[in-house]
C-alpha cells in the first residue's frame, strides 16, 4: 500500500511539473506576442506621424526665392501645359501619303 501511494505521489508531482512548465511557456509566448504587437503599433504610429509631418510640410512649403509659385503649383502648371498639348494634337489615325484635298 505504501509503494502505491509513493508511486501515485511521484506521478502527481511529475504532472504538476509538466503543468507548471506548460504554464510558463504559455506566459512567455503571451509576453512575446504582446511585445511584438506593441512594437508594431508603435512603428505604425511613428509612420503615420511622419506622413502627417511630411504632408504638412508639403502643404505649408515656403516658396523658393527664384520662384513665385510653390512646388504643387508648379506641378499643376506642368500638368495643365501637358493637357493643352495633348488637346492640340489631332486625334484619330494619321494617314501618310498623297492627300486628295
Amino acid at each position: 500500500h505504501g509503494r502505491e501511494k509513493k508511486g501515485i505521489e511521484r506521478r502527481e508531482a511529475a504532472l504538476d511539473m509538466i503543468e507548471a512548465r506548460e504554464r510558463r511557456s504559455l506566459i512567455r509566448d503571451l509576453v512575446r506576442e504582446t511585445r511584438v504587437e506593441d512594437q508594431l503599433r508603435l512603428a505604425h504610429t511613428e509612420q503615420r506621424e511622419r506622413e502627417v509631418r511630411e504632408t504638412t510640410q508639403d502643404i505649408t512649403a515656403v516658396r523658393t526665392e527664384g520662384s513665385s509659385r510653390s512646388a504643387p503649383d508648379d506641378r499643376r502648371a506642368r500638368m495643365q501645359e501637358k493637357l493643352e498639348q495633348i488637346r492640340q494634337k489631332p486625334s484619330g489615325p494619321q494617314r501618310s501619303g498623297p492627300s486628295w484635298e
